[in-house]
């Protein structure tokens, strides 16, 4: 189970070292914004509950949102951060 995806500011450029926290783990963007969270293999499949991604990089405004409920599989979460004033 996996959640990946690109973090970038909202005119679509990469953000490098972007903090994207999942749950208990979390991943750093790397210069292309991508960032990858393996979550493992839990024996049944699913990991339970409502788990929120959170995005954050100084400068700019955090980001939440779903990361989908009960994880399983593999899914593509991008995020956009607005720059701050």
């Amino acid at each position: 189970m996996a959640r990946y995806g690109t973090v970038t500011d909202v005119e679509g450029r990469p953000l490098a070292k972007a903090t994207v926290v999942v749950g208990a783990l979390q991943a750093v963007s790397a210069t292309d914004g991508w960032y990858s969270i393996e979550f493992g293999c839990p024996s049944n499949g699913v990991i339970a509950g409502n788990p929120v991604m959170h995005v954050s990089l100084a400068g700019y405004s955090s980001s939440s949102r779903a990361a989908g409920q009960s994880l399983s599989g593999v899914q593509r979460l991008d995020a956009a951060l607005q720059k701050q004033d």
